[in-house]
């Protein structure tokens, strides 16, 4: 992904922001790739990563929830019993997640505070950055 971002950073104007956005996945993501997300962090003031630990199932938890945990976001059943309409695609629950939803799981996740290159283990969600972000620069609530 860094790599594909750089070569992507040639084409975008000097006003865009390019994010990577990704789950910490033990599995599949090691300690050598956070740092080099970091330094590809710290390349450009608009390069930005967004972690979702441990999935972005976290993310969405932070809607309806003050503290969900790890485990909680880890496992489907629960994430569907607070999100009924729940399904991976998200296609089904997407009216469930209001201005008031949003805003309140920003607040939850900054209250949190949320992973980054440095500390990818931290549970959290650094969603909400890349959603203030969007917010802003779309002028989504005003």
């Amino acid at each position: 992904m860094v790599q594909k971002m750089q070569r992507e950073s040639g084409t975008i104007q000097a006003r865009d922001y390019l994010w990577i956005l990704i789950d910490r996945d033990e599995k599949n993501h090691m300690r050598e790739q956070f740092a080099e997300l970091a330094q590809w962090e710290g390349l450009r003031e608009r390069n930005h990563v967004a972690i979702s630990n441990p999935r972005f199932e976290y993310w969405l938890l932070l809607h309806v929830l003050a503290h969900p945990n790890a485990a909680s976001a880890c496992d489907d059943k629960y994430v569907k019993n607070h999100i009924p309409a729940f399904t991976k695609n998200l296609s089904d629950c997407l009216h469930l997640f209001t201005l008031d939803s949003v805003a309140a799981a920003i607040a939850r996740a900054q209250e949190e505070g949320w992973p980054s290159c440095l500390n990818p283990d931290k549970v959290g969600s650094g969603v909400g950055v890349l959603v203030q972000q969007m917010m802003k620069e779309t002028r989504w609530n005003n």
